[in-house]
């Protein structure tokens, strides 16, 4: 996944574009996806409250090989195999397709006081596109609220408690938690947390993230602990991830001054 976003300030308001590029590959069937979007949003600040609105558009691309499957009709009740010689009868059935996607989406943020406090709407799929090899399933609504906050709790100390919702069709999915910032000098933090992840049915993994900055540079590292009861037979029960974020400074100062002479 390669991801670019920049935006330009004007007198208080926000314009930002960017695009994301996604290719997957899974060995199994050698099934293959690729999506391009494009992005754009606009922010306005209304009194205390900051408002953004954002759409994003793109194609999205996925094949398969066919010749390494099988299929119901290719069972052989004989053998009790399947038989790849026999002809699967999918009539219909593409080994590709290519659909448009939208997505759309609202943000909000503002500070109560010392506490920056955010909150989001995402809607996906808003075309309901035609999106499997048969041409018959349309893609359904994907909702994502998420909210967001940074309460200091002295200069040097912050909690950044968060919460991650998602919805389609009967599929759920949430993340709650929080992480605590300590700011050893201007340049220098520390930060730990854990969280939840979980659906309204099902359990998944407790998470446990620390990490560093330094600067404008920022390492983490989360440990996820399955507690679903698919752990039970699972392998590997537990699964790590590295990220590294990089802050770039901004271009553009809050307020524009005039130059002029003085006597």
């Amino acid at each position: 996944m390669f991801s670019f976003e920049k935006k330009r300030e004007n007198f208080g308001d926000e314009i930002a574009w960017g695009f994301i590029l996604i290719n997957d590959q899974l060995s199994t069937y050698n099934l293959s996806t690729s999506k391009f979007f494009l992005s754009g949003s606009y922010q306005k600040k209304i009194q205390a409250n900051y408002f953004r609105a954002g759409i994003q558009a793109g194609l999205a691309h996925r094949s398969t090989d066919l010749n390494g499957q099988t299929f119901p009709d290719q069972w052989h009740y004989g053998t009790g195999t399947f038989d790849q010689e026999i002809y699967h009868g999918e009539t219909e059935l593409n080994d590709s397709y290519t659909y448009p996607d939208f997505n759309a989406g609202l943000g909000w943020f503002r500070f109560l006081g010392k506490t920056r406090v955010a909150a989001g709407y995402g809607l996906f799929h808003v075309s309901r596109p035609r999106a499997n090899f048969l041409g018959d399933f349309r893609l359904p609504f994907r909702h994502v609220f998420n909210a967001s906050a940074i309460h200091p709790l002295s200069e040097s100390l912050h909690t950044l408690p968060y919460l991650l919702y998602m919805n389609s069709a009967t599929a759920t999915d949430f993340v709650l938690g929080s992480n605590l910032k300590k700011y050893l000098s201007k340049m220098v933090n520390i930060q730990a947390g854990a969280g939840y992840r979980g659906s309204r049915v099902n359990s998944d993994a407790v998470i446990l993230l620390a990490g560093f900055g330094y600067g404008r540079l920022d390492f983490a590292i989360s440990y996820d602990i399955t507690v679903s009861e698919l752990s039970n037979n699972a392998r590997n029960k537990s699964a790590v991830e590295f990220s590294l974020i990089y802050t770039t400074p901004r271009r553009f100062a809050d307020k524009i001054s005039i130059p002029c002479n003085r006597y």
